[in-house]
């Protein structure tokens, strides 16, 4: 979908030719964008959170 493409062409244009590894973060209750990180090859790569730990999230990183 578009979503997907607009990520391809992020990591085209801008993250490879920069040479390093892309990490997103998202709240972990935002189930809809973990699935659609884990489909685009993004793996978990560890934990965060917001406002003085009450919001949980995960770091996905997209290996260069």
């Amino acid at each position: 979908g578009a979503g997907r493409r607009v990520l391809r062409k992020f990591v085209d244009e801008i993250v490879k030719p920069s040479g390093g590894d892309l990490y997103l973060s998202v709240r972990k209750e935002n189930r809809v964008a973990c699935r659609f990180y884990k489909r685009q090859g993004l793996k978990v790569a560890g934990n965060i959170a917001w406002s003085g730990g009450l919001i949980p999230g995960r770091v996905y990183r997209l290996p260069s």
